[in-house]
C-alpha cells in the first residue's frame, strides 16, 4: 500500500532536490549547520514512508539526543504537511508509523548489541 500525496517541490531546498527521487544505496549530505541538511531528510523520510514501502532506521550515539532532535524534526514535517492522520507517533517507544505499514524507529547506539535484533511491524531494515 502505498499513499499519494501531492507536495510541491517549491517547500523543498532547491540544493537537494535532485535527490527527492534518488535511490542511491548511500547517501551523503554535508555542509554547515542550517544548510538544510536535517530538514531535507526528514522531508524525504516522510515520502518514503507514504510513497516508497520504506522503513528508517534512525541511530545517533545516545539515545537520550532523539527526542529533541531528528524525532522532533520528523514530526514537526508531518504536522507541517498536515499529515497528523496517516501517522501514529509513540513518544515512549520513539516510534513513526505509517498508515501504510512502514515506520521510523529511533535508537541510540548507548548499547549497539540492542540494534541487532530490531524487526519493524512491516518489511525490513538492511545495512
Amino acid at each position: 500500500m502505498s499513499v499519494d500525496i501531492q507536495i510541491s517541490k517549491k517547500i523543498f531546498n532547491k540544493v537537494y532536490i535532485p535527490y527527492l527521487e534518488n535511490i542511491i544505496r548511500t547517501q551523503i549530505f554535508f555542509g554547515g549547520s542550517s544548510a538544510g541538511k536535517s530538514v531535507f531528510i526528514s522531508q524525504r523520510c516522510v515520502i518514503d514512508l507514504l510513497e516508497n514501502n520504506r522503513n528508517y532506521l534512525v541511530i545517533r550515539n545516545t539515545a537520550n539526543t532523539l527526542r529533541t532532535s531528528i524525532f522532533n524534526e520528523i514530526k514537526k514535517v508531518i504536522l507541517n504537511w498536515n499529515l497528523e492522520k496517516l501517522f501514529k507517533i509513540n513518544k515512549t517507544e520513539m516510534t513513526m508509523t505509517c498508515v501504510t505499514g512502514y515506520q521510523i524507529l529511533f535508537r541510540g547506539l548507548d548499547d549497539a548489541e540492542k540494534l541487532k535484533s530490531i524487526i519493524p511491524e512491516k518489511g525490513v531494515i538492511t545495512d
